[in-house]
């Protein structure tokens, strides 16, 4: 009923397997990507875009414990070089006010 930790983490699971799956090798890249996607496969799965957004604000919270090997605040960042979303705001980064449809 209220996004946390644990629902976070298991949808940042699936779109991380979802990049290795399309051929992103690298576990910090797929993990980098599959975060800034995580909202807009959560509202796929038919989830409110509140709560999908809310999950991403949680997944970029999670991303600061995980084990080095999957961390790479340098590249992955808003505007970064594995930035989905170059120049527009968008998730993880920012929630408020952006539509996912």
């Amino acid at each position: 009923m209220f996004p946390n930790v644990y629902v976070a983490d298991a949808l940042a699971t699936v779109t991380h397997e979802v990049m290795h799956a399309i051929g992103i090798e690298d576990e910090a890249e797929a993990e980098c990507l599959g975060m800034q996607l995580s909202a807009f496969m959560a509202s796929r799965l038919g989830v409110p875009d509140h709560y999908a957004m809310r999950l991403s604000a949680l997944d970029l919270e999670n991303y600061t414990r995980l084990p080095p090997g999957y961390v790479d605040r340098k590249r992955c960042q808003e505007d970064g070089e594995w930035d989905v979303f170059k120049g527009r705001k968008s998730p993880p980064w920012h929630i408020d006010s952006i539509r996912l449809n």
